[in-house]
């Protein structure tokens, strides 16, 4: 993905599940929020696939330098989201509007992790696919 103006799509869409997080603890659209939650299935739903959505549209905006190996073995793209999912879920500790969940931060963990596995099957294919040319 080369053009510019569709990165900051991407980006603003990647976004949306920290500014609905952020939203959530300020009590701002609380019960819209929680609507929303209810019809997507549930807490963990939305925990699971925000972390999956945005792994996976970022990786596919950057997907040159999403190849590119720092802690072992992660890409620095995850690495980064690791970090960013475990701050947010960790911040709900000293919020008290909020309630931390070690199963938020599990299923998050689990997105992310189903979203690597899914790029680096994609790349090894890629990768074998030039190969048998």
């Amino acid at each position: 993905m080369k053009d510019k103006h569709l990165r900051a799509i991407v980006i603003v869409l990647c976004l949306l599940p920290l500014i609905s997080s952020i939203m959530k603890s300020a009590g701002i659209f609380n019960v819209e929020l929680q609507n929303i939650e209810h019809i997507a299935g549930g807490d963990g739903v939305i925990h699971w696939s925000s972390a999956f959505v945005v792994a996976t549209l970022l990786q596919w905006a950057y997907w040159p330098s999403f190849r590119i190996k720092r802690w072992l073995g992660l890409p620095k793209l995850y690495c980064l989201l690791y970090l960013i999912f475990t701050l947010d879920e960790l911040a709900q500790i000293a919020l008290p509007t909020r309630d931390f969940d070690l199963t938020d931060l599990l299923l998050n963990y689990f997105g992310l992790s189903c979203s690597f596995i899914i790029a680096s099957l994609w790349a090894h294919y890629q990768q074998r696919h030039r190969y048998l040319r």
